[in-house]
């Protein structure tokens, strides 16, 4: 009976052993592994030498404004960053001085109307009594005389009236239009001149950088030229630009104004702000191409030669595609062929990618 079981067990190893060795012996499936891509998409070409320049930001209307007569400030109702709307109340003068003046000039006006019609009623007496013949005709006269020097009394009165109301105005001062207060440069109580400097204002809506161009780079510039923004204290806010202004006289150092504006300038963008700018300015050398990060392009056999990796979302692998390097411009070289409009490039890690590797994109 045992060597029954024995002989029976034994079947049983020689049949399930093959089936364990030939398991064990079986290669593994190899994993495939998808690596992420940090990518940039080519955009439009390139023309002309990039110079790069220093500004400032500044409202297209701003204003320093002050008040046309003089006198002690009663009040200032707005402070530096206020936003302020057009005809907004901002600052007031002691009215008193000039309410004075108007009520004096009414009077004064009121005065020489009174003596008008007084002479009026003469010339028409001795009107008739010329027609008479009773008074001579240089008596009508020197009547007729003084009654047209009392109108012109009042003409000159009217007229001096209205400038006391002018002025009397003039001691309030309002917002020429929807801004920010950006300068204080009074207090109340403070005693000024007329056209002292009270409150400076930038208006709502358009923003420039202005810039001081050497004259050197003046003949590369042209009204509409296009340009490329940056803000030092926002880091990785840029901007599309164009030149609006090109001064035809030259400021200190020999440098002249020039103003670019920013286009659609998203939030945070303030007048004083530092900005630099980087025109692409036309020149007899001109040079077309495309702007590559460096580190996109590895090098590659032959002068000025290199090599990116293009994604391809068909297959969503990258293709190693040859390119020719003309320069670079800040750090960013000048990609003159192999590259097209809309092309996917590498941008980060590229020394780790093959041709035809799968990889997916890095939202």
């Amino acid at each position: 009976m045992h060597s029954i079981l024995r002989g029976a067990y034994c079947l049983v190893v020689i049949i399930i052993a093959p089936w364990l060795f030939s398991g064990c012996t079986e290669d593994p499936k190899p994993i495939e592994t998808v690596r992420s891509l940090k990518t940039m998409t080519i955009g439009s070409p390139t023309s002309g030498e990039q110079r790069l320049f220093s500004g400032v930001v500044k409202s297209r209307d701003s204003s320093t404004l002050s008040f046309e007569v003089g006198g002690r400030i009663q009040s200032i109702n707005v402070d530096i960053g206020d936003k302020v709307k057009m005809g907004q109340v901002l600052a007031v003068l002691d009215k008193e001085p000039y309410e004075l003046d108007v009520d004096a000039a009414t009077a004064e006006l009121e005065k020489a109307k009174a003596h008008v019609t007084t002479t009026f009623a003469d010339f028409e007496r001795y009107d008739q009594l010329y027609k008479k013949n009773v008074i001579a005709k240089s008596e009508r006269d020197n009547v007729k005389f003084q009654y047209s020097s009392a109108k012109s009394d009042v003409n000159v009165l009217t007229a001096k009236l209205n400038i006391a109301r002018h002025d009397l105005r003039m001691t309030t001062m309002r917002a020429p239009y929807d801004g920010s207060i950006s300068m204080r440069k009074a207090e109340a109580h403070e005693e000024i001149k007329p056209g002292q400097q009270v409150l400076d204002i930038d208006a709502h809506g358009v923003l420039e950088v202005q810039l001081a161009i050497p004259e050197s780079n003046k003949a590369m510039l042209h009204l509409g030229l296009q340009a490329m923004i940056s803000f030092p204290t926002l880091k990785g806010k840029q901007v599309k630009g164009v030149i609006t202004d090109i001064g035809s006289a030259a400021i200190q150092a020999n440098s002249f104004p020039v103003n670019v504006e920013i286009l659609n300038p998203p939030d945070g963008i303030d007048p004083g702000m530092s900005a630099e700018v980087s025109i692409f300015a036309e020149s007899n050398t001109q040079r077309t191409g495309f702007l590559v990060p460096a580190q996109a392009i590895l090098p590659d056999k032959g002068k000025a030669q290199g090599f990116v990796y293009i994604f391809d979302s068909s297959t969503s692998a990258v293709k190693r595609t040859p390119v020719y390097v003309s320069g670079s411009i800040n750090n960013m070289a000048l990609v003159q062929g192999g590259l097209t409009e809309g092309d996917i490039i590498a941008v980060a890690g590229v020394s780790f990618l093959a041709d035809g590797m799968k990889v997916k994109l890095i939202k």
